[in-house]
């Protein structure tokens, strides 16, 4: 019989593995964009540009500057939001 920590801990591996597939499929094919604007950021992450200024850049996303241009790397992007804000990255 299971118990009920290890049903919990099945459930949360489960729900994050689905999120980490759905997280992959939705950029597989935007990997190799490399360096965005943050109006191109928002549009990657699906939200509005305002809305990546209020909510996201008080999280000091990574960033690189190029020729003066604040831009952000998606590959580090991808891999800062796992590590900080995916279920407490749960594996």
């Amino acid at each position: 019989m299971i118990r009920m920590a290890e049903l919990e801990e099945l459930i949360a591996t489960k729900i994050a593995k689905l999120i980490q597939h759905k997280l992959d499929e939705q950029t597989s094919d935007k990997q190799s964009i490399g360096y965005l604007n943050q109006a191109q950021m928002a549009d990657y992450l699906s939200i509005t540009p305002k809305t990546f200024h209020d909510k996201i850049m008080p999280l000091s996303p990574p960033t690189v500057v190029i020729d003066g241009l604040v831009r952000y790397p998606v590959d580090e992007f991808n891999q800062w939001i796992r590590d900080n804000y995916l279920l407490g990255a749960i594996t």
